[in-house]
């Protein structure tokens, strides 16, 4: 049985909820409004950052007009940025930076996201004349001028843009014919133009495709394509792939597999950098997702093709982006997977990388892959509050998420519908007059060489590449991938699109969500900033498909003390909702964890079910150990045996969660036997930076234990140094955990002896090879 999946709306005035800080883990909080906003706004914003919440706001480009405009206080006024060389902005030969702009075709800036306003102007202008009239004057006392400005009319978007539309029609034919006049667009490098051509479907533009691989042909089919970038790997790569796929020429074959040697010779711990082979300490493991995970796609692809793929690099890789599905965000590196709603792309770009597996598996569309690919596609309806959020400015963010929600045309067409259509004013004005794309807001991304990537938005539905959906290529090889490559079949159930059902079987009706109550700003502040909230709002969004939104849920069970839910999330049939459970008390990404009391006893009882339970998800089980290392020591000891058996776990995830409760054991002479031993293993084989972040509590136990076992743990941390594998693939990776290991024996008596004694074993040649 399904019911309306309820909108508990705060009903103080929308703009309370407009300027309340942004929510979430991970979400900046946003600075002081400009003066005049809180008169301004009559309508919620629905995309973060918005004008008002920084003291100045410009919006970079006012579509293919040609022209930036900044908005001035009081909120808002208007003025003329720059003026774009050759639009048909500066062709009226009227406009200049500076002016003062009163009206644009009759209209002010009032109540609503001047953004959208601006928007829509550019739409109905399209839909009707072209006429753009800017009234305007040079200093305030000056009389006002009018200055007409003509675009191009393309005609109204249709209900179901981008398809069966005219005017998207004429939007991608204009972004094909700028590739086409301006250079080889087919790399190696970040441009993805061979892709957007080939995702056109029509034979004109795979003519120009051609035409640019055969002179990639001639140019780099050479051992330089060897030291190629991860970035380039991937962005290139993927069209490279594509384009044999449809055209089956073989003489690109040659230049796939020197990528993917580049790809082999690169990856460590089954992900890259961005520019090779970083420092091992650079963000905790040296791993640069925005980057990597378009290499898996590429190697998936390029497996299709039938090119040579190192198998390890295949399996590890996948293996490593795969386990991001479902759970949170793509890492930034060699991390657990982050929360909140900001990922620089890499959530979309999963999507794609799924879809890339999915084509390849027998199993295709019943496989893990498919499933995979539409938890992540889906993701952006709920991220899109946070537009233009990310480390480098969030315009990356926007091509992948664009391009992934594109996968949900069929799928889910009111959430596609109502991304595509809330957001149709950011399209627009992020096209230029020539035809390309920029990408309005990106920073150092709003430029053509990225816009590109956005104008995929155009094309994905149209079903024409094999990563987006199009018929199985006859030139297509398929392979057999792991049918589960991590996780239990506990693990499947957070790629579902539905919900959990309720204690009673209800499932809430998630398909008829909308932007403007519904995606993650908006649910956010219903959860976090009313107190209010009833549980039955709150356990609805614990049971929700999307790993964020339930993590909002849980960050507001803690938040407004509702432990009594707890213990119902844990008992939860759905793994999900046992895992919203388990997030109340660790933690979200960086929420800090709950006090120790109020981990209490039933509520630590049923969590060593949980990790008792063979048939239990890892995502859970990690979680749970997570919660149970706030515990009491007298609520640990009982279950040391079980704390060990995943602290040997493969899956470094859980291994380190293990640790955790390991490290709140005091070490007496009985349990020092078992433990430290199992610690010196853990140390010897663990190869992940961020796996040994624990030692620092394990050490604290130690210092405070007795002479005997620290002289014990010595003599294991020495063992460990001795033992750690010289093999280890990541630049710097050794000599890191090797002075991480030093690092913990000279804190003890005879440490430095000790160290000076194993050192000079391992390193006969060499004086002490570690500095503090």
């Amino acid at each position: 049985m399904k019911m309306p999946f309820r909108r508990v709306i705060v009903v103080s005035a929308l703009f309370a909820l407009l300027l309340a800080p942004a929510m979430g883990k991970g979400q900046a909080k946003g600075p002081a409004t400009t003066s005049g906003v809180d008169s301004y706004y009559t309508v919620k914003p629905m995309f973060h950052p918005y004008p008002g919440i920084m003291k100045q706001f410009s919006v970079p480009r006012f579509g293919p007009v040609g022209i930036s405009i900044e908005l001035t206080e009081p909120a808002f006024g208007m003025k003329v940025g720059t003026v774009e060389k050759g639009s048909p902005a500066e062709a009226t030969g009227k406009l200049k930076k500076g002016q003062i702009i009163e009206r644009i075709n009759g209209q002010v800036l009032k109540d609503v996201d001047p953004r959208l306003l601006l928007g829509k102007i550019i739409t109905e202008a399209e839909a009707t004349d072209g006429v753009v009239k800017l009234l305007v004057k040079n200093t305030p006392a000056a009389p006002a001028e009018e200055v007409v400005v003509k675009i191009p009319v393309l005609g109204a978007y249709s209900q179901t843009w981008p398809l069966n539309c005219p005017k998207s029609d004429k939007i991608v034919r204009g972004m094909a014919e700028w590739l086409a006049k301006t250079g080889n667009h087919a790399g190696p490098g970040t441009d993805l133009g061979l892709l957007f051509l080939l995702s056109t479907g029509e034979e004109k533009d795979l003519a120009v495709a051609r035409g640019w691989v055969k002179e990639l042909i001639a140019t780099k089919n050479n051992d330089k394509l060897l030291e190629t970038y991860p970035w380039f790997v991937g962005y290139s790569g993927i069209g490279l792939a594509e384009y044999y796929l449809r055209t089956g020429d073989a003489a690109i074959l040659p230049v796939l597999e020197k990528l993917a040697v580049a790809a082999q010779n690169k990856m460590y711990n089954g992900g890259w950098s961005g520019r090779g082979r970083a420092a091992f300490t650079y963000v905790g493991g040296g791993h640069l997702n925005a980057a990597g995970v378009h290499v898996v796609t590429f190697l998936l692809l390029a497996k299709e093709c039938g090119v040579k793929v190192d198998e390890r690099t295949l399996q590890e890789s996948l293996r490593q982006m795969y386990r991001f599905a479902g759970r949170g965000n793509t890492a930034y590196g060699d991390h657990f997977p982050e929360g909140g709603f900001v990922d620089n792309g890499k959530v979309g770009g999963l999507a794609f990388t799924m879809a890339a597996a999915t084509t390849l598996t027998p199993e295709g569309e019943q496989s893990v892959y498919a499933k995979a690919r539409d938890i992540s596609a889906v993701k952006g309806f709920y991220s899109t509050s946070w537009m233009l959020h990310g480390h480098t400015g969030g315009g990356i963010g926007e091509i992948w998420r664009s391009a992934s929600m594109g996968l949900m045309f069929d799928k889910k067409p009111t959430k596609y519908r109502e991304f595509m259509d809330g957001r149709m004013w950011f399209y627009d004005l992020s096209r230029r007059y020539d035809g390309s794309f920029g990408i309005l807001g990106g920073g150092r991304y709003d430029n053509p060489d990225w816009g590109t990537g956005l104008a995929l938005s155009y094309t994905i539905p149209r079903k024409t590449l094999q990563i987006t959906g199009a018929p199985p290529s006859k030139f297509a090889r398929s392979y057999q991938l792991p049918k589960r490559p991590w996780g239990t079949a506990a693990d499947d159930v957070f790629y579902s699109l539905v919900p959990a059902p309720d204690k009673n079987g209800k499932v809430s009706d998630v398909d008829s969500e909308k932007l403007p109550t519904d995606a993650s700003m908006p649910v956010g502040n219903r959860l976090l900033n009313d107190p209010k909230v009833t549980d039955e709002t709150l356990l609805q969004y614990a049971r929700h498909p999307d790993q964020g939104i339930r993590e909002m849920a849980a960050d507001a069970i803690a938040k407004h003390g509702r432990d009594h839910l707890i213990l119902e999330l844990l008992h939860d049939k759905d793994p999900r909702a046992r895992h919203s459970g388990t997030q109340v008390l660790y933690g979200t990404f960086k929420r800090a964890p709950v006090s120790p009391e109020r981990l209490t006893d039933p509520i630590a009882q049923r969590l060593w079910q949980l990790v008792a339970d063979p048939n239990e998800s890892w995502w859970v089980t990690m979680n749970a150990l997570r919660a149970l290392s706030l515990g009491r020591p007298a609520q640990i000891a009982p279950h040391l045996s079980r704390v060990l058996g995943w602290l040997g776990h493969e899956e470094w995830w859980l291994s380190r969660s293990a640790l955790m409760v390991v490290a709140k054991i005091p070490l007496d002479e009985t349990n020092a036997k078992i433990i430290l031993p199992a610690v010196g293993a853990y140390l010897t084989r663990m190869e992940h930076h961020n796996g040994i972040g624990p030692m620092r509590e394990v050490m604290a136990q130690i210092k405070q234990s007795s002479p005997a076992i620290q002289q014990a743990a010595l003599q294991m941390l020495g063992k460990a140094y001795l033992e750690f594998p010289a093999t280890v693939q990541a630049p710097g990776a050794p000599e890191f955990f090797l002075g991480s290991i030093a690092s913990h024996m000279v804190q003890l008596p005879d440490g430095y002896d000790k160290l000076f004694a194993v050192s000079r074993k391992r390193f006969p040649n060499q004086s002490l090879p570690h500095a503090w």
